[in-house]
């Protein structure tokens, strides 16, 4: 009886070792599991940050630097505004020099693609006036030419709307009369 016991026993505790840890083949399981689950996640999760929103700050930024620019230096400076890109200009020997493009990466590539759209709005009184006093409606600009939004070397300059779109991104730059830069996603 005695060798029973041991043979059986011994049996068992052969059988209780083999099952205290997982297998190879379990583990590798689990993590092909927790993979799929962490690639779903990741595509899922939303952009970090917006890169539409990266080309407006950068912009209220330049906006900043060029009224600092105009006070600093005494000279007239302004933005140049084509489509899909902007300028800085600065005034100087009697005529306008376009002195930088847009300062940020994430602008240098929606522009090199293509696919930034800019829109300009300037709240202008006097063009409201004019169109006032004319009868009709203020005079259009011709599309090949840029819009223009000067600084005087004062640091004064009109309120504007500066709209940057690319595919379903849209945010916007309202410099107002009191001098604020806003920053907005529309």
């Amino acid at each position: 009886m005695d060798k029973r016991r041991t043979i059986v026993t011994g049996a068992f505790s052969s059988i209780r070792r083999r099952q205290s840890g997982l297998t190879l083949i379990e583990l590798l399981v689990v993590m092909t599991i927790l993979a799929l689950a962490a690639t779903i996640v990741i595509m899922n999760a939303p952009p970090a940050r917006d890169p539409m929103r990266a080309v407006a700050t950068s912009f209220a930024n330049d906006v900043r630097a060029a009224i600092d620019d105009a006070v600093i230096s005494g000279a007239g400076v302004r933005f140049e505004f084509e489509p899909s890109a902007y300028y800085i200009a600065r005034f100087q020997d009697g005529e306008w020099k376009r002195v930088a493009q847009t300062t940020n990466n994430a602008a240098q590539k929606a522009i090199s693609e293509g696919d930034l759209l800019i829109r300009i709005e300037i709240d202008d009184p006097a063009k409201s006036n004019a169109a006032g006093l004319s009868g009709g409606t203020a005079p259009r600009q011709k599309k090949s030419e840029p819009t223009i939004v000067p600084i005087d070397p004062y640091g004064d300059m009109p309120s504007f709307t500066a709209t940057f779109q690319r595919g379903r991104s849209v945010w916007s730059v309202r410099r107002a009369g009191n001098a604020r830069i806003e920053v907005r996603r529309q």
